[in-house]
């Protein structure tokens, strides 16, 4: 029987264009331009010898001929120095800036860099935009802080990690961030407002104000605590996000917990962009697990 090809994966052979002979259009240009400068300062140098003009002509052909292997000698080279140029002409006109880098940033320039976009402030659920990514990570998510007791080594709290996404349903996306040398007392309004919570068992209770106590100490720095960041399945509805994000919590922490991993929800606003700008500054995390 002949073997059926049609269902067979095929090797297309790559289209060249004759025109520009695959070359990009700022390459063809350098090209282009190269050629024309050289000749023509050349012309001008071989024909106006000896009047002292040929010197500009010989200057501007050796001139160009080094520009073009320094700058535009290949299709990489020439696309790095076009994208460093387009920079700082916008950085001139006022378009673009380094503020992202900068521990003094305001609020709204690290919210213009970053995919995150907003937080209920009464669940932790946060919406995030991803429009120029190739990768998916959901479109809404959480962000806890986790502090393992001394006696958890750095190897058993990743293991605890292995585990506990296990938990995590099938479209979910886990971060995990070291965070070492932080003062974490920026969380605390959001222990206040789980001590708050209705229901509260007195396990629970002692965790929060254990942490409480831990985060509150002035001179005191948390050595090891890691950053727990995770993305539930897309949805376009807040309120499926949110039951993903309570079931997700309901496994994943009770995990961590048996591993004597104590957690804290971020909820507020204010202390996601501390979090960002950390990241994005290296003041706050120094590590990523």
């Amino acid at each position: 029987m002949p073997e059926d090809v049609s269902q067979q994966a095929q090797i297309i052979s790559p289209i060249n264009d004759p025109m520009t002979n695959d070359f990009s259009m700022s390459r063809a240009a350098t090209i282009g331009a190269t050629f024309f400068l050289t000749v023509g300062s050349a012309t001008v140098s071989l024909f106006s010898y000896p009047n002292p003009i040929w010197v500009a002509g010989a200057c501007v052909c050796s001139a160009t001929v080094f520009s073009y292997l320094a700058f535009g000698r290949d299709e990489e080279t020439l696309s790095h120095n076009l994208a460093k140029l387009k920079f700082k002409i916008r950085r001139k006109q006022g378009k673009e800036g380094m503020g992202k880098y900068n521990e003094n940033a305001t609020e709204k320039q690290v919210m213009s860099y970053i995919p995150w976009t907003g937080i209920n402030e009464n669940t932790g659920l946060s919406a995030y935009d991803y429009p120029n990514s190739t990768e998916y990570f959901g479109n809404w998510g959480f962000t806890a802080i986790a502090v393992a007791p001394p006696e958890v080594d750095r190897t058993a709290m990743n293991e605890g990690f292995r585990k506990a996404i296990r938990a995590l349903p099938y479209g979910s996306s886990q971060k995990i961030i070291l965070m070492t040398g932080i003062d974490s007392k920026f969380i605390l309004n959001d222990i206040e407002e789980l001590l708050k919570q209705p229901m509260l068992s007195p396990v629970r209770k002692a965790e929060l104000l254990s942490m409480k106590k831990r985060f509150s100490q002035k001179m005191g720095r948390v050595d090891r605590t890691t950053l727990i960041h995770i993305n539930v399945p897309y949805t376009v509805h807040e309120e499926i996000a949110q039951k993903q994000m309570n079931k997700i919590m309901n496994g994943y922490f009770k995990v961590l917990k048996k591993k004597g991993v104590k957690t804290v929800l971020i909820r507020e606003h204010s202390d996601m962009i501390d979090i960002f700008q950390g990241m994005l500054t290296g003041k706050k995390i120094y590590g990523v697990a």
